[in-house]
């Protein structure tokens, strides 16, 4: 399974940051990115406000097939039209399922 994949120590190190930014476990972000989807990356991003440069760069680094020039296109657009309100919202709800159920 693609959650199953080896990591990098750096795919490590972002993914504990990541965490702990959005205050959920380790796992529960595992959960969320093993669908190889960039969409948990383009939420988280832009909660946190991160350039378009970061969140390209997280997509590269954990999802490198994405990285082609088209689908990272296509993802910024995304990006864009996510109000930082609404990802926040987000945020809380994965945080509030993972309580509940213990992961998201």
């Amino acid at each position: 399974p693609p959650g199953d994949r080896p990591r990098s120590g750096r795919q490590e190190e972002v993914q504990v940051g990541l965490a702990i930014m959005c205050n959920v476990s380790a796992a529960t972000l595992v959960d969320l990115l093993s669908d190889e989807r960039a969409e948990p990356l383009l939420i988280i991003g832009r909660a946190f406000r991160f350039d378009w440069s970061t969140v390209s760069g997280l997509i590269q680094l954990y999802f490198p097939r994405l990285g082609t020039r088209h689908q990272l296109q296509t993802a910024r657009v995304e990006f864009e039209r996510i109000n930082p309100s609404t990802a926040r919202t987000v945020l809380d709800l994965w945080k509030m399922r993972e309580a509940n159920n213990g992961r998201v």
